[in-house]
């Protein structure tokens, strides 16, 4: 099992992450986690390895982007000095690239996100922070489609930013494509991007599947 006895954990990240969640941390009544994945991991670890003491902190944000990440790096999750920050960023660079294509801001090449992959990467490894890289996905079966081509280009990125530093990588691209072969696409999504109950516990399950090899 990768975490250890009273170890902090932060999941950062866009919508995906943040699944409505409430706050970043609080009585869990109130859903502070979201209604999503992390909230499912979490809930795992305080049944099933309630001795560990985990601390899990929900620093999703809907709607953002790798550029966002670094502006909210330092107060939401240097200030947390946590031990492992789990990373999924990208379809929001992709999206955004797509739709507001008149908006400089929003136009994201595949160098730019490699580099702020990188930035975000090689601080938190300065900081002697461990880093899981989980893929961006698109559940899109059409891989010409423009934007799950750039989608895959950023999950490939991500792999090779994982190579390189030696860090776990999950790549939910391919695990949700595998599912899609034997699931309807409404079965988990209504967008081919947001998940309902059931691809969230799915998501969870190819999470913790890495987490605690």
């Amino acid at each position: 099992m990768l975490f250890k006895k009273n170890d902090t954990v932060i999941f950062f990240g866009d919508s995906i992450t943040d699944s409505n969640k409430s706050g970043v941390e609080g009585p869990y009544v109130w859903d502070a986690l979201g209604n999503g994945y992390v909230n499912m991991v979490n809930s795992y670890y305080l049944l099933y390895h309630h001795d560990l003491n985990i601390r899990i902190i929900n620093q999703g944000i809907s709607g953002n982007r790798s550029q966002d990440l670094i502006d909210r790096f330092e107060k939401d999750v240097l200030s947390y000095n946590p031990n492992h920050v789990v990373l999924m960023i990208g379809v929001n660079d992709a999206w955004r690239t797509l739709d507001c294509p008149q908006i400089p801001v929003y136009n994201m090449t595949d160098d730019k996100y490699r580099s702020n992959v990188e930035y975000l990467v090689k601080t938190m490894l300065e900081k002697n922070i461990n880093v899981v890289l989980m893929s961006p996905f698109y559940m899109e079966p059409n891989k010409m489609n423009v934007l799950r081509q750039m989608i895959d280009r950023y999950g490939l990125i991500v792999e090779d930013i994982a190579k390189k530093n030696k860090l776990l990588f999950i790549n939910l691209q391919e695990a949700f494509d595998k599912l899609l072969e034997e699931v309807s696409i409404f079965t988990i999504s209504g967008d081919r991007i947001h998940l309902n109950m059931a691809g969230n516990m799915f998501l969870r399950d190819q999470v913790l599947k890495h987490l605690n090899k």
